[in-house]
């Protein structure tokens, strides 16, 4: 959030507001997060003063396949790199906006679609490029994953200006791209108003329905190894083991496999309860009904969960992963990640220290509410007028495309 608000009026090609396409998803990710990033920031800039925003989801330039095949995955693949194998980007009256931001880096390759310094680009997390990420493989398959995340890395890189939802982020940018610190800044996304506190009366309705003495929450919207699904079931397992009646909520994708397996292995499926992808106001309603959230990810970029579970008046435990630890500052308790006594102890602390779960309500209670979308429009705005500043100074209106 490092992007100041500015009162300046700075005038876009039109001599009045600055005209702003939005850009993304590409149709075949459909990633929920995605979606709804950009819907946030589409309702939230449409009441920026002095932007006119306008939203493109971009079509696939590769040919429609089965979703299950393996040729699914190939054509998914060569897309995401954008090589000339595939043609450029459909463009639907873009040329007309001051300004083009993609909403999301893993479409780093709809940069060559667009003039790159008129084009800023979301970048939600760069952990493919970080040296803790998922194994690439040995033999030809890890060199086509080396060669396309080496690829990846070098689109990022020529966009005009990265934006970052965190410090955490800003920082994982400058250390694996070779691009100046003044092309990236840092604009936090915001927490819908939809989470919040349910009266006392709609939150029991809820828990009557709820076995367990204690229900402790997860939400988890991939199956990303990062995710730590096995930690969560070891820190249940470590919570029972200390004869507390704890139930484990989960929300968004079920267990892969692997945790499914050592659930069953550790005795603790009977204590799972899977809500599976819910809707807004269910997931607030479970929020609200749970005595602690657990988010004990290895690595996030940003984490819209734990702040989601604050708005709720949920006390959050976390792992000490940078994203997470910034993100919560001193509104909830974090732990390393593969420290299951550790992560557990900060749990018990909160559902058996009343005056402790008290006090990290209502810290998260603040905290959360740092978290607008009205800021965030706030601060995307005032980074656009920047940069058409910048660009204003350096090239003549003719040079922007508007003759």
């Amino acid at each position: 959030m490092n992007a100041a608000a500015e009162p300046v009026a700075v005038a876009g090609a039109n001599g009045h507001a600055i005209r702003v396409e939005l850009l993304g998803p590409v149709i075949a990710h459909r990633a929920p997060s995605m979606l709804r990033y950009g819907d946030e920031l589409q309702d939230a800039l449409a009441g920026e003063p002095g932007i006119e925003v306008t939203r493109e989801l971009v079509p696939d330039a590769a040919p429609r396949v089965r979703q299950q095949s393996k040729l699914s995955l190939a054509v998914r693949r060569v897309r995401e790199l954008g090589t000339p194998l595939l043609p450029p980007p459909r463009r639907s009256g873009a040329s007309q906006a001051d300004l083009f931001h993609i909403i999301d880096s893993v479409d780093a390759h709809l940069l060559r679609g667009f003039p790159r310094e008129r084009t800023l680009i979301t970048c939600h997390d760069v952990f493919a490029l970080l040296d803790q990420a998922e194994p690439q493989g040995a033999g030809v398959r890890g060199r086509v994953e080396r060669w396309r995340r080496g690829t990846w890395r070098d689109q990022l890189s020529t966009a005009g200006h990265i934006v970052c939802v965190s410090e955490t982020t800003r920082a994982d940018v400058l250390r694996t791209l070779d691009i100046d610190e003044a092309r990236v800044s840092v604009v936090a996304n915001g927490v819908r108003p939809i989470f919040h506190r349910l009266p006392a009366k709609a939150v029991q309705a809820v828990r009557s329905q709820l076995p367990g003495t204690y229900l402790m929450m997860h939400v988890a919207s991939g199956w990303q190894p990062r995710k730590n699904f096995e930690g969560t079931i070891r820190v249940l397992q470590e919570l029972r083991n200390r004869q507390l009646d704890v139930k484990l909520v989960r929300a968004g994708v079920p267990l892969p496999a692997s945790a499914a397996a050592e659930a069953d292995r550790l005795g603790m499926s009977a204590h799972i309860i899977e809500r599976g992808r819910v809707s807004d106001q269910e997931l607030v309603e479970l929020y609200n009904a749970s005595d602690v959230f657990l988010f004990p990810s290895f690595y996030e970029g940003f984490g819209w969960p734990p702040v989601e579970a604050m708005a709720c008046g949920t006390p959050v435990v976390t792992s000490t992963a940078p994203a997470l630890t910034e993100l919560i500052a001193d509104a909830g308790i974090a732990a390393p990640a593969a420290d299951v006594p550790a992560l557990a102890g900060a749990v018990a602390s909160v559902l058996t220290d009343r005056t402790r779960r008290d006090q990290l309500i209502e810290r998260g209670l603040d905290r959360a509410a740092q978290f607008s979308w009205q800021r965030t429009a706030q601060d995307l705005g005032a980074l656009y007028r920047q940069r058409l500043t910048a660009l204003n100074g350096s090239t003549s209106a003719s040079a922007l495309g508007h003759d």
